[in-house]
């Protein structure tokens, strides 16, 4: 009966009796099934290469059960790395420093770095040789030493493959323009992340509206002010009238473009605007959608 359980959950190996969790063909079934069933096993099984690579092959996570012998067995932790790179975690402090053994685990999972020690870290070499396995899925740059986040090559190289990466740069870098433009082109989002300096730059704000036109909120506020520019991001998204200073949201041209684009632009124009009848003429004009807004959140009726 537990057979056929564990066959179909090896988990279920939690509630057998320690008898059964000693008998070789339920424990390598459970494994087979569920790697992490190896936690529920003897220590007997918990030091067998044998049960602990088939959990390993299941679920690379499986070898935190797994004996201090048999972390320390390349072969085992080289198949839990391929499985998940976290497992890295768990393997002994000297195959945790091994280079061929990190590779494989970042391979499969970038933020494995987290769990490699200090000195591989920085070690440029190593860590170069890694970024081209970075497929930019993951936040990586927050793991490395201080000295890489300040490198420029390693950073451009970095955001390049995921702009919100700049986050973790060094404040230098954040103030980079290249730095900046190339996180800006990947991820407008990344906007967020540069310097006060930089995100009061016209060009840098073009960029990263290009790539995404929700950035503008992190814009700074002197060009939220910016009629050329704020005409430019309403007539792009019209709902981005939000982050848009209180004087150009009195601004009739602006504001029009806005609704053009979206009725939903309409809750943040001026309270003056809302109450000049001419001014909602001309809007339903341009967006005859405008009577879907509630009419208690319009000041005047036409």
């Amino acid at each position: 009966m537990l057979f056929r359980s564990v066959s179909n959950n090896g988990m279920a190996l939690k509630y057998s009796t320690l008898n059964l969790r000693n008998n070789y063909e339920i424990i390598k079934k459970a494994c087979e099934n569920n790697g992490l069933a190896l936690n529920y096993t003897s220590f007997e099984f918990k030091n067998n290469p044998e049960i602990v690579k088939l959990a390993c092959e299941n679920n690379g996570l499986a070898l935190e059960f797994a004996s201090f012998e048999i972390r320390n067995n390349p072969e085992i932790v080289k198949i839990a790395c391929m499985n998940d790179g976290m497992a890295i975690q768990y393997s002994s402090y000297e195959l945790g420093q091994n280079l061929e053994i990190i590779e494989i685990a970042f391979k499969n999972n970038c933020k494995c770095l987290n769990y490699i020690p200090f000195n591989i870290k920085n070690n440029y070499s190593f860590i170069k040789k890694l970024l081209k396995l970075y497929d930019g899925k993951d936040l990586i740059l927050n793991f490395l030493s201080f000295e890489m986040r300040n490198d420029y090559d390693l950073v451009s190289f970095i955001v390049n493959k995921n702009g919100l990466e700049l986050e973790f740069a060094s404040d230098k870098l954040k103030n980079n323009y290249d730095i900046v433009k190339l996180a800006c082109e990947n991820n407008g989002l990344a906007l967020k992340y540069a310097s006060i300096e930089l995100r009061n730059n016209p060009e840098i704000i073009n960029i990263a509206i290009s790539s995404n036109n929700h950035s503008f909120k992190f814009a700074s506020n002197d060009l939220r002010n910016d009629y050329e520019l704020v005409l430019n991001v309403c007539k792009l998204n019209g709902f981005l009238l939000r982050y848009v200073s209180v004087n150009l949201r009195d601004n009739e041209i602006i504001a029009l473009e806005a609704i053009k684009n979206t009725i939903y632009s309409f809750d943040f124009i001026s309270t003056r605007l809302k109450n000049d009848k001419q001014f909602l003429f001309n809007a339903f004009q341009l967006n005859p959608n405008l009577y879907l807004i509630p009419i208690d959140r319009k000041s005047t009726r036409l």
